[in-house]
């Protein structure tokens, strides 16, 4: 199907398609001389820097850290989108080892990289972190500064 007809059967604009089909976040389009995508192609619930989002916080909660998953999600929305990342082998529900969350497949891991890459083209400002722990306990910095252009 050309982008046109999904842009209707799924209610977005073409851009917004296109959009999706660049990213990777509809796995089975193929860029041909158009975006050519399959009638069983289902339509992604999010954008693929979100969706690299949930996969990097999965990653850490599976790595030990204890941080909240998304407070201001709305729990629907997630459970929809760990649908779609599962559907898609984005991430994999199989739990084996004793993890108890789902682990984020090469293909999840291939779909961050790539987010990462083109945010880092983007960004244009230069982040500072860090973590100092001392006898008075644990202190945390984050500074941000706008690169300028002369």
């Amino acid at each position: 199907m050309r982008i046109s007809e999904i842009a209707k059967k799924w209610d977005h604009g073409e851009r917004w398609i296109r959009e999706r089909c660049r990213e990777h976040m509809i796995p089975l389009a193929e860029k041909k001389r158009f975006w050519d995508i399959p009638e069983e192609a289902t339509e992604p619930p999010c954008t693929r820097h979100y969706a690299s989002e949930v996969m990097r916080r999965l990653d850490t909660i599976n790595n030990g850290t204890n941080i909240k998953f998304f407070p201001s999600t709305d729990p629907e929305k997630l459970r929809t989108i760990m649908s779609y990342l599962e559907e898609w082998a984005f991430i994999s529900a199989d739990n084996s080892d004793g993890t108890a969350y789902p682990k984020v497949t090469d293909l999840g891991k291939r779909l961050m990289n790539e987010d990462a890459i083109s945010n880092k083209k983007y960004d244009k400002r230069t982040t500072t972190k860090g973590i100092e722990v001392g006898s008075s306990g644990i202190s945390a910095s984050y500074e941000v500064k706008e690169e300028t252009s002369n």
